[in-house]
Order: C-alpha cells, then sequence, then structure tokens
C-alpha cells in the first residue's frame, strides 16, 4: 500500500518499498523458521510479500526482450520435472514393491508379523495370510518424560494420550520365539525411533539383532527408498523415505532372497550390532 500510494502521487519510494517488504519478510523468516517442524502452509503467508517483491525485478525484465519469457520458461520446467519426481518417488516406494513380492511368494495361510508403516497384506487381491500387528509404541511417552521431567502439567497432559503400558516385553527374542511366526515385516519409519538413543534399549537390541539375522529369521526382501536429486522440490516427503525389510523363518536359499547393495542399511546395522 506505501508504494501503490507513493506512485498514485507522483513518487517512486521503489527503494524504501524493497526496505519495507523485506524488514516483514526478515521478520518472518526468523520468527517462523525458526520452528523445529516447518510445514508448507507455515511458510505460504509469506510468499505475497515476495511476489509483491519481484514485481521491481519483473518491470526491469520486460526492457529485455527475451529474459522475461526466458525465466518463465525455467520456472515452468521446474515445476514440471519436480511434479514428475513426486509421482516417481511414490512410484517406487519400496512398499509398493514388497507387497507384490509378498503375492508371489509367501504362501496362503502363512503367518506374518508386521511393524507400523507396513502395508496391510490381507488387503492385497489374492492374499491371504494371518498378519499380526506389533503392539504400537510411540516412543513419545519416554522421551517426553526425559524432557518434560519439572513440567507435571505437561507430564499429566501426557498420560491423556500416551499408552499408561507399553509392551516393551513383545519385543524381546524369547517373545519372537514363542510366538514363532513363519515371516517379520519391518520398516524403518517405525523402528528407526529406536535406534541410536538409549531410551529403549530392549527394543532397539531386539530391532538391531533381528536385522543382523541373529534370530533364527533370514532376509528374503529387503528394499530402501531410492535417492532423488538433491536440487527438486520439495526435498522431503512425509513418511515416504523409508526401508522395508521382511525375514522368513523358514530359511530360504540364497536365490531367493531380494537384497539391496551390500551398501545398505541392513549391513551398516550388522556392523553397528555387538
Amino acid at each position: 500500500l506505501y508504494v501503490l500510494g507513493n506512485r498514485a502521487h507522483g513518487g517512486s519510494g521503489e527503494r524504501k518499498g524493497i526496505i519495507l517488504l523485506l524488514a516483514v519478510f526478515a521478520f518472518y523468516y526468523w520468527k517462523i523458521g525458526s520452528f523445529p517442524r516447518l510445514e508448507s502452509r507455515f511458510v505460504m503467508p509469506v510468499v505475497p510479500f515476495l511476489l509483491i517483491l519481484s514485481c521491481v525485478f519483473w518491470e526491469r525484465a520486460a526492457n529485455a526482450r527475451y529474459l522475461g519469457g526466458l525465466l518463465f520458461a525455467a520456472v515452468i520446467a521446474y515445476n514440471l520435472v519436480s511434479c514428475y519426481y513426486v509421482g516417481k518417488r511414490f512410484r517406487d516406494d519400496p512398499r509398493m514393491d514388497a507387497q507384490t513380492w509378498v503375492l508371489k511368494n509367501v504362501p496362503v495361510g502363512s503367518s506374518i508379523e508386521s511393524s507400523g508403516y507396513v502395508p496391510d497384506w490381507n488387503k492385497l487381491e489374492g492374499v491371504e495370510i494371518q498378519d499380526m500387528a506389533f503392539p504400537n509404541v510411540s516412543g513419545r511417552k519416554r522421551l517426553f518424560e526425559k524432557i518434560f521431567a519439572r513440567d507435571d502439567k505437561t507430564l499429566e497432559k501426557m498420560e491423556q494420550f500416551e499408552r499408561p503400558n507399553e509392551d516393551v516385553g513383545w519385543y524381546t527374542a524369547e517373545a519372537l520365539d514363542e510366538r514363532r511366526p513363519e515371516y517379520v515385516a519391518v520398516d524403518s519409519l517405525y523402528y528407526g525411533r529406536f535406534l541410536g538413543n538409549a531410551l529403549y534399549p530392549g527394543i532397539e537390541r531386539f530391532f538391531t539383532d533381528l536385522l543382523s539375522e541373529k534370530y533364527r529369521y533370514r532376509i528374503v526382501y529387503d528394499r530402501k527408498t531410492p535417492p532423488v536429486p538433491r536440487w527438486i522440490y520439495p526435498k522431503e516427503i512425509d513418511f515416504l523415505e523409508n526401508r522395508i525389510t521382511i525375514l522368513s523363518g523358514n530359511h530360504p536359499s540364497a536365490a531367493d532372497r531380494t537384497h539391496v547393495s551390500p551398501s545398505s542399511d541392513a549391513e551398516k546395522h550388522r556392523e553397528a550390532s555387538p
């Protein structure tokens, strides 16, 4: 409004307008950009200020015959390529291929235990197996108890939403041997929360040993999200980058196994395990 008012009265005020817009943008970036988790919708309110600020550039670019067209074409091309990669990343989600693998390799009536973020196998046409879900342990309970140890009000509020009794005992070698499922399917979006911290040492040991094949189960399927160019947008898509691993207690031959490359996360788990 300040810039438009100046122009209406014959003034320029371009430099002051730019400073004003940059000040708003800088304050917004400083305040909102400091959030630990930055959602796209948090950023959108500042976009109009950037568009207004870009008018100065476009006004000057209008004098160049082809510059504006080239820049516009570049922006459109970048967005088209980014859109293509968004679809490609969902298509290449390893959980999509895992569904095909289960359909072809897991016999009807087999038993399988599945962690969170693993597909619901029985929703696939042609798949009829006994699917038991891992008891969910969010990891928030002990984390919040540590962070808010002196904040009784927050801890009291947490108890309303978190399970009072987490089934940690389910994640042991003895319990797994007693249940004896034929297959186990785990996803890094679930077990990754337990690795690299001391909040749930028993669960961390369970997944580390499981992925290191220290139990009676052997990896028969192991895939992770393929890398994408760093310059595309968005760089991260929630709950998409993952690694899914299926283990069998039937000890298949090496020819029947579907592994990632030796530099995969599975190797890293083996190297890190005691």
